[in-house]
């Protein structure tokens, strides 16, 4: 028989080679098990015979691979097969001294196996139900630890007990068996280890499955590209053929019968697809031809059948579907010399590139049939050169049409970059423009409401012409701050930054205020505004100040083009929403404008544009804010007989409507009722501050004159100090001079220093609750206000400004710094009270198990609310462990160690049985989480099957074992405190217990209590206590012990947990 090595990759081999080249390698000792003889022999024997050689039916063969089935005959009736393999192992005490952590390590074995050296138990995979194997465990790459005492010098022998399935059809194959001929060998874990990682493989299909999914999305962008589909397809077969041959697929999925059913469906599927794949490639244009949907159909219905098929009927459809693939291995090639006759793309290149996959499919097929070597099969070493010329081929026709886009990319990337740029340079313009027209729009209706509010004691009331004028200058401030809220808006609405707040509002005074506003523009015409909106009509579900800007860009709309007549506004109810009319006798618009006109910066023509002006943005904002709120706006018009505007808002939907709001004449309008809200709010806060004795000092920042004026005459009347600076030079050389500040004031486009960079200075400075910022803009992009809300700033307000409103954001931060500190301090204490208390509360268990011959019972008192006490009882195979633990330091602290601790012991669920482990795991957790606490513990595990106690120590008290007759024993195993060093230095004990013994773990706030002499109640009188009240029951003894500890000290200085464990009676069966 020829013999293969064990299988590894060309390019791995390459690599590795250059991984040496570079850098040394870890030498290993490793003693190679090929060279020794093995011994079978039939049936399950003795794991550790004395003499081999006196073993019946008992065969020798002189190493690997091995196939017993091939060797012995055994009755076709069984329907399992067992054998015993034995390997004779020489070790010399020098080779034996080199090992430090020993494994041995197996290229492949199965199905069911147990693993024996000198006799001592290493692994065992054996799992059989009514006479069958339940679940089948072939290992590849399996590696298995060897304790090192199970070693000796001289003569070792391991023994492999193999355990399988008798074929249906009575034909031997490599399972059970040690199928590689190579590469077993005993030596150090890590080195077993590397041998078993076939990482370098998985990330090797994966980029080639990668490289699938683009060609996926290739034909999901274009499905007329049927080949990128099948390409797909095709590396989805490949990479599960690779995948559920690794060792991640053997350490995932337990039974490998179901490994054994997808390995078989993914190579069953490859030739089908390969062959879709190459007709759509090479005949793209041609369609598919039956006999290609032929070979595609069957080898799916192959992989389907695998997957569901009796598993004993699987070698048989493997053996089927050999022999179908032989006809298409002969046409493939007779199928590509076609194509490339034909000139079809690229089948030169794909004839070299499947010469790779043939040679090894066919020398595949050939040894599956006549068993040349061993199983490893060669398909997939082939397949990399295919797979490599394969992306070459296809990379190449990708760069070939990436080559093609690129410049006309290039060319679409300039044309981008210079329209991104005309458009900044835009939006620059449009942000600076509207920053300096609304600074001055700022400071007139700052002063204009000053003076119209104006009552100092014996000057003369205003005249009725002055207070007009005054009217009509703020009046214009208005209108030219609307004028640069619509390119504001614009703006907003085009980068989608336009946010709305939709609440219930009603729509009649809302038109009042509207229609006031808007009188001023009919004064001198013969047009008459008419309100017909029902002021009983049901409120909508719409933003008011939106709501305010789309009635009045309508109502000025209808305006402008109206010379005489009217503009009637009206409002009807529909089903869901209300629909809002504004109706004018103005010039009308042409049918073939009625649509042009709702797009930003245009207007019907230009005519128009000289006659009326206007900047064409009204309509086109009109449209996008009526359709924020979820509604259309819609047009009927007649040139010269005038034009209905009309849209829809929501209703609001509320069971319990708004109180409805009194209809307001203009005289009354909204206006005046701002005027003496202002008066009353700003009188309220002088009042306030005077009572308390008070009296808030703000630093306004800014370099425009009077708009640092409107602010004076704003705040001052409400009780503020005032101080002014034109720059943020000269507020840093105020504050850093010890000047006072309870709020600053900051204008965001200083000269030189901005207001940002400004507000940045002071939070490097003050904290948010020691000195709030407010930023004044014209800026109402959302960017400029992330922007200073990032600086640090408490508040962002746009200009102008409303005097109420800024009234009230200003009181809000001053009230902030007066009182917030104090506040913050007090929710953050009562958080991590909060906090602390949660954990404490969780981590120890609510209820403590009981098993079969073991009775566990628990009390606990925390120093105060909080402790670092920690226990915790868990029923394991076998016993009960019980463990306890101590960290250093009280409250918050102390608790989220034992949150620590409790996590570490949980991880340690494998070890439970072993207490010493378990204390050197959770020590190896807390060093490597750099915890700086120190933690003592106790780690019990009762087994009532051998009567006995396994205990191991860590700097912990001692445990008191309370014999049934009343006796103490103090069990006292050393070992190091944990969260030290890395090195316990445990040294565990098992001691025996009988019926009715108690093991008592109790912590160091036990008996470091001083009583009102100053005296310590320690170990000893604890010890007596327990002697003296172990007639108790263990319930009973734990609340006597609490009660003698709280009679010692009534308020404890440490935590106090104790735990006893009672070795109790196990019930009979007569009693189950």
């Amino acid at each position: 028989m020829r013999l293969l090595r064990r299988p590894h990759s060309i390019v791995s081999g390459l690599l590795l080679a250059l991984a040496v080249s570079c850098s040394p390698e870890p030498q290993y000792t490793r003693i190679d098990l090929a060279p020794s003889p093995l011994y079978v022999v039939a049936g399950t024997a003795d794991p550790f015979p004395e003499d081999l050689t006196t073993l019946s039916n008992l065969r020798i063969f002189a190493g690997f691979p091995l196939a017993p089935l091939h060797h012995f005959d055994l009755n076709p009736a069984d329907s399992l097969v067992d054998f015993t393999i034995y390997a004779p192992l020489h070790l010399t005490k020098e080779r034996l001294d080199d090992l430090t952590s020993p494994a041995l390590f197996f290229p492949g074995l199965g199905e069911n196996f147990a693993i024996f050296l000198n006799g001592h138990p290493l692994a065992r995979e054996i799992h059989i139900r009514g006479g069958e194997i339940e679940r089948r465990r072939t290992e590849l790459s399996y590696a298995v630890p060897v304790r090192r005492e199970f070693l000796k010098p001289g003569e070792n022998l391991l023994t492999i007990q193999l355990l399988g399935e008798m074929p249906p059809d009575g034909k031997a194959g490599p399972v059970p068996g040690l199928f590689y001929d190579g590469g077993y060998f005993l030596g150090e874990l890590q080195d077993a280890r590397d041998q078993s990682i076939d990482l370098f493989n998985i990330i090797l299909v994966s980029l080639y499955l990668a490289f699938g999914f683009y060609f996926l999305f290739i034909f999901v962008r274009r499905p007329e590209e049927l080949y990128g589909l099948h390409f797909f397809l095709f590396t989805l077969g490949t990479f599960g053929f690779y995948f559920f041959r690794t060792r991640i697929a053997y350490d995932l999925i337990a039974n490998t019968e179901h490994l054994t059913r997808w390995e078989n469906a993914s190579i069953f599927f490859l030739p089908g697809v390969l062959m879709l794949f190459l007709i759509t490639y090479l005949r793209h244009r041609e369609p598919m031809p039956i006999w290609g949907w032929t070979v595609g159909g069957l080898n799916a219905l192959f992989s389907l059948l695998v997957l569901i098929v009796p598993f004993s009927l699987v070698a048989d459809l493997v053996a089927y579907w050999r022999l179908i693939q032989i006809p298409l291995m002969i046409w493939l090639p007779i199928f590509m010399i076609i194509s490339i006759r034909r000139k079809d793309r690229d089948a030169g290149k794909f004839f070299i590139a499947l010469g790779f996959l043939l040679s090894a499919a066919v020398f595949d097929l050939i040894n599956s049939l006549f068993n040349l070597v061993s199983m490893e099969p060669t398909f997939r070493w082939g397949f990399f050169g295919y797979a490599g010329l394969l992306v070459a081929i296809m990379g190449n026709r990708f760069l070939i049409s990436l080559r093609a886009s690129e410049d006309l990319n290039q060319k679409l990337e300039l044309a981008r970059a210079e329209l991104e740029e005309a458009g900044r340079m835009r939006d620059t313009f449009v942000a600076a423009a509207s920053h300096e027209i609304r600074t001055p729009v700022h400071g007139i209706l700052g002063i204009s409401r000053i003076l119209l509010l104006e009552k100092n004691p014996g000057a003369e009331p205003l005249s009725p012409s002055l207070r007009h004028s005054l009217e009509l200058i703020r009046e214009s401030a208005v209108r030219l701050g609307r004028l640069v809220d619509d390119f504001v808006d614009h703006n907003r609405l085009k980068e989608g930054q336009l946010a709305i707040n939709r609440t219930a509002v009603r729509l009649f005074p809302v038109v009042e205020y509207c229609v006031a506003s808007l009188r001023s523009q009919v004064l001198e015409r013969p047009v008459e505004m008419v309100n017909n909106v029902d002021p009983s009509l049901a409120p909508l579900y719409a933003d008011e100040l939106r709501l305010q800007q789309i009635i009045l860009n309508l109502m000025g709309n209808a305006l402008k083009f109206t010379r005489e007549g009217s503009v009637t506004i009206s409002a009807r109810s529909l089903e869901d929403y209300i629909e809002v009319q504004i109706r004018d006798t103005g010039i009308g618009i042409p049918p073939d404008k009625r649509e042009e006109i709702f797009q930003p910066f245009n207007q019907a023509n230009q005519s128009i544009a000289r006659s009326y002006g206007g900047t064409g943005l009204g309509l086109y904002i009109v449209r996008q804010l009526v359709e924020l709120h979820g509604g259309q706006v819609d047009l009927q018009s007649r040139p010269g007989r005038g034009s209905t505007f009309s849209f829809t808002i929501p209703f609001y939907s509320q069971s319990r409507p708004p109180e409805l709001l009194e209809p307001q004449s203009p005289e009354n309008g909204r206006a005046l009722k701002q005027f003496r809200l202002l008066e009353e709010v700003t009188r309220q806060s002088a009042q306030v501050f005077k009572s308390d004795n008070q009296s808030p000092r703000v630093l306004v920042v800014d370099d425009e004159s009077i708009n640092a004026a409107v602010l004076r005459g704003i705040l001052e009347p409400a009780g503020f100090e005032i101080e002014i600076k034109k720059n943020a030079r000269d507020a840093i050389y105020y504050l850093q001079s010890g000047g006072r500040a309870d709020l600053a004031l900051l204008d965001l486009m200083l000269g030189g220093m901005s207001g940002i960079d400004l507000c940045l200075w002071i939070r490097e400075s003050y904290l948010p609750v020691d000195l709030p910022v407010l930023i004044l803009t014209a800026h109402g992009d959302n960017d400029r206000m992330v922007e200073g809300f990032a600086a640090g700033a408490n508040d962002y307000l746009e200009k102008p400004v409303d005097p109420v409103e800024l009234l009230a954001r200003v009181r809000t931060l001053v009230d902030l710094r007066f009182s917030s500190r104090e506040k913050s301090e007090l929710l953050s204490y009562r958080q991590e009270l909060q906090i602390a208390r949660k954990i404490h509360r969780e981590l120890l268990p609510l209820e403590l198990p009981n098993a079969d011959g073991v009775n566990v019972c628990a009390r606990y008192l925390p120093r105060g609310d909080l402790g670092g006490d920690y226990y915790d009882v868990r029923v394991v195979d076998g016993g009960t462990v019980a463990f306890l633990a101590d960290v250093t330091g009280h409250g918050i602290g102390a608790a989220l160690g034992a949150a620590m601790v409790r996590v570490a012991f949980l991880l340690q669920r494998e070890k439970w049985q072993d207490p010493a482990a378990v204390l050197c795991g959770i020590n190896r957790i807390l060093l490597d989480a750099g915890s700086s606490q120190l933690v003592t513990g106790l780690c019990a595990f009762l087994d009532p099957q051998t009567n006995s106690v396994h205990l191991a120590r860590a700097g912990h008290l001692p445990a008191a074992l309370l014999r049934a007759d009343g006796q103490v024993e103090t069990l006292f195993p050393r070992g190091r405190v944990m969260g030290w060093l890395r090195d316990l230095k445990t040294e565990p004990i098992v001691h025996p217990v009988l019926e009715g013994d108690r093991l008592i773990l109790f912590t160091d706030g036990v008996t470091e209590l001083r009583n009102e002499a100053g005296e310590f109640l320690g170990e000893q009188r604890v010890l007596e206590f327990l002697r003296s009240e172990s007639h108790r029951s263990s319930e009973e003894l734990s609340d006597a012990l609490m009660e003698f500890v709280h009679s010692w000290q009534s308020e404890p200085q440490d935590d106090i947990a104790v735990v006893i464990m009672e070795r109790s009676a196990v019930p009979s069966a007569a009693n189950v």
